[in-house]
């Protein structure tokens, strides 16, 4: 597991435990993964399951995710051959047409393209540049980029090439977190049998290039089918939660 998905499972519990007062005497450390993180205290642990919502996310996961993983991907690529080439701290955000086919042989074309019209450009300290599809499509301008925005500022260290900060707002519904509740069923047999209680925490998506989902306004009253003990829902802030009413599964809604 990448020591990224660690911070963020930890970060989401314990912006869970600020917001709702859970745990309060309890370590947090990583878990066995599963569980995620184990919140342990006096001999007793938590297993928590962590798992972001995407607005699409299906029984087979998230397409978007997906899609934006492979986004990273290419910023990634651009931002180590950007290095190789100058120490000027630049700041780049790469705009990506929407839902446009991404393909992997693709990745590393695509970030020689953008690093090439980025680092030719001669951009001065303080100014921001944009390029746009419209003013540069031909054969040295990716189809899959819509636009980006390039910016060089006083200092060294080198680039720093990121995803746009564009996103749209949605909402949670009842299949969504049912789907994921569903996904994370299958994890609850590997658990160490150590583990005195089992909780999930779904932590709706805010990352840049992806959906923004905020908590529906029925979750609170609705009920979900789980063999979790306690189950949470919580916005990508960590300012809002709700706990989730679960039945066993099988049981039919009362």
């Amino acid at each position: 597991m990448s020591p990224e998905k660690r911070k963020f499972e930890l970060n989401a519990v314990s912006l869970l435990r600020r917001a709702s007062r859970l745990l309060q005497d309890f370590e947090l450390s990583p878990g066995a993964d599963p569980p995620d993180v184990n919140a342990s205290r006096d001999g007793e642990i938590i297993g928590i399951e962590v798992r972001r919502l995407f607005s699409d996310e299906g029984k087979r996961g998230s397409p978007q995710k997906s899609y934006q993983s492979s986004c990273q991907k290419v910023v990634d690529v651009a931002q180590s051959l950007h290095k190789a080439l100058t120490d000027k701290w630049y700041v780049v955000r790469v705009h990506f047409v929407d839902s446009c086919i991404l393909r992997s042989s693709r990745q590393r074309v695509i970030a020689e393209q953008l690093v090439a019209q980025v680092h030719s450009a001669g951009i001065k300290e303080h100014v921001t540049r944009e390029f746009r599809s419209e003013e540069l499509w031909g054969p040295e301008w990716p189809e899959e980029i819509l636009f980006v925005s390039a910016a060089v500022f006083p200092g060294e260290g080198g680039p720093e090439w990121g995803l746009s900060c564009g996103a749209w707002v949605g909402e949670t519904t009842t299949d969504l977190i049912q789907d994921a509740l569903d996904i994370k069923e299958s994890r609850l047999a590997a658990f160490p049998a150590e583990i005195h209680g089992h909780w999930l925490l779904l932590v709706c998506d805010g990352s840049t290039g992806a959906s923004l989902l905020r908590l529906h306004r029925h979750m609170a009253t609705d009920s979900y089918q789980s063999s979790f003990d306690r189950a949470f829902v919580m916005d990508f802030t960590g300012k809002h939660f709700c706990e989730l009413a679960l039945r066993e599964r099988g049981q039919q809604k009362a």
